[in-house]
């Protein structure tokens, strides 16, 4: 049958796909706290004269 061989054909790519978007996910969720915590620091940066440091 060649519907079922092309479903299986499309079947792993659909998988690699799910995989994919978890660990885009993950990494998004990960990401997500190094950018806020970088533009954290890049706002104390750039705003210095009414940053103090500690």
């Amino acid at each position: 049958m060649p519907i079922f061989q092309e479903y299986r054909a499309i079947v792993p790519y659909e998988n690699a796909a799910l995989h994919y978007f978890d660990l885009l996910e993950r990494l998004g969720s990960a990401s997500l706290l190094v950018c806020s915590s970088y533009i954290r620091l890049f706002w104390a940066f750039t705003h210095r004269k009414s940053f103090v440091y500690t």
